[in-house]
């Protein structure tokens, strides 16, 4: 294991993606993590999600970004496990970061943040339960993590006539003072009072196929995501990461690309440069109306030459 300095050391470039600290805090204490082959995609998604934190961000409308990311890009474990947990074991400690001024130009600067209300909300309530107790779960039993950061086991919280029994089932307090919470779409999320406002908004796939089947159940979520979801985060201290895979044009998740007060990135399996490319190489069989492909050894050196297989990235081949 490494000295804690260098999982607080986020100033590592793209060529060292595997470098950022909060990869290296992935790896090193998160079981999960340890198998799992890290990319540039996966550097670009942490280095977006630490630029919320920019001095130059001073409140909430300049806090709000958006990741784009095909399925099976490990989105839900970077944003809703590795990035939460980082940020509440680091209350309050030194984090070294790459941001940029306001001309672009990037600067390195070293923050200290205060402890956090992360809520994290899903399509579902079940979702966004199984994330919280993920969370809770590492929280309360991983010993090396405790030995390097301090124990901050959660607690239950009080008996509250005022809190609803679906916020109950998913929140939870850590002993540095933070809160951690998670609620499906479509749920009531202002009037929640633990004595301060969600600080951190995490929106991890608030969309289903099923969800975006009509006009109504779409323009349903949009409403919720603005009016309860934005609004109910402190317009001050907050910061917003909505991720997801699009599955309708209709949808917020498209919406807040020609939004200049999102920033953000989208992901794609492939490129529509490189897919031309390959599609190029192959023929139409329009007897059986099937997709011929070319020779094996064609198919190998444009597997070779792409440039934006981001699975293959991945997992390292």
């Amino acid at each position: 294991m490494l000295p804690i300095e260098a999982y607080l050391d986020n100033t590592a470039t793209p060529e060292n993606f595997e470098d950022l600290g909060v990869l290296r805090f992935a790896r090193d204490f998160l079981p999960p993590c340890k198998e799992n082959s890290q990319s540039l995609m996966h550097y670009w998604m942490m280095r977006d999600a630490l630029d919320l934190y920019s001095p130059q961000r001073r409140y909430r409308p300049d806090r709000q970004m958006y990741n784009l990311v095909h399925r099976e890009g490990a989105k839900t474990t970077h944003f809703s496990y590795v990035f939460p947990l980082y940020v509440l074991v680091t209350t309050g400690l030194p984090m070294l970061c790459i941001f940029r001024d306001e001309e672009g130009l990037e600067y390195k600067d070293v923050i200290e943040h205060e402890k956090e209300f992360v809520l994290i909300v899903s399509e579902t309530n079940t979702a966004a339960e199984r994330m919280t107790t993920n969370i809770r779960s590492e929280l309360s039993t991983n010993r090396l993590l405790a030995s390097y950061f301090g124990d901050l086991t959660p607690r239950s919280l009080p008996d509250d006539p005022f809190l609803d029994q679906v916020w109950r089932r998913s929140m939870f307090k850590l002993a540095n003072g933070s809160f951690v919470a998670g609620l499906g779409s479509g749920q009531q999320i202002r009037g929640i009072n633990v004595g301060m406002r969600p600080s951190l908004l995490i929106a991890d796939d608030i969309y289903s196929q099923k969800s975006v089947l009509t006009e109504e159940t779409r323009e349903k979520t949009r409403f919720w995501f603005g009016a309860e979801a934005v609004n109910t985060v402190d317009s001050q201290k907050g910061k917003i990461v909505l991720i997801g895979t699009v599955v309708h044009a209709d949808t917020v998740l498209v919406d807040v690309q020609n939004n200049g007060q999102w920033y953000g990135r989208k992901y794609p399996l492939i490129s529509e440069a490189d897919l031309s490319r390959a599609l190029s190489y192959c023929t139409i069989d329009y007897d059986r109306r099937t997709l011929v492909l070319p020779e094996r050894h064609i198919i190998q050196r444009l597997h070779d030459e792409c440039q934006s297989l981001s699975w293959r990235d991945r997992l390292g081949l």
